[in-house]
């Protein structure tokens, strides 16, 4: 298949489009001060394999993480599984692209009837994920599940 340039210019326009409409989406309807003041998240779109091809402003290092998070996803998750509707949660720290268990990635897939074409991403860092001390920061923590709730590619909702 080929393109001209004038065809390539709309259709990357038209992702920068998307990747801005989710931060600003993101921002405006956030409940948390976290998200409206501090812009402590990014968001972003990838094709069905996980590759970026979206983002919104936001913090660089969880920008960089949106693609590692759908790649392991996939891992955890058999593609004929997926299903529209499905939403997955995960903050694990050891793979997908985890920072720590407050940075939380939330996963749509998103779909042309049958097939399963893109993923949504927006990663966003929660105040609170119940652990030990207030916040969810430790420095006297001494395993993992004293920081918290920890999400490992759960399917947080199937099919909708």
């Amino acid at each position: 298949m080929s393109a001209n340039v004038f065809t390539l210019e709309i259709i990357k326009d038209s992702l920068v489009a998307v990747g801005e409409e989710m931060f600003n989406a993101m921002l405006r309807t956030s409940m948390s001060p976290i998200i409206y003041e501090s812009t402590d998240f990014a968001v972003g779109a990838t094709d069905a394999a996980g590759n970026l091809l979206a983002q919104g402003n936001g913090v660089t290092a969880f920008l960089a993480a949106l693609d590692t998070a759908v790649v392991s996803t996939l891992q955890h998750h058999e593609p004929s599984d997926i299903r529209p509707g499905d939403v997955f949660i995960t903050n694990t720290p050891y793979e997908g692209g985890g920072t720590h268990l407050s940075d939380v990635a939330i996963l749509v897939p998103v779909f042309h009837g049958k097939t399963l074409i893109a993923w949504t991403v927006n990663k966003a860092h929660w105040t609170e994920v119940g652990g030990a001390n207030p916040g969810s920061v430790s420095t006297t923590s001494t395993d993992i599940y004293q920081e918290g709730l920890r999400f490992t590619f759960v399917k947080l909702f199937d099919a909708g």
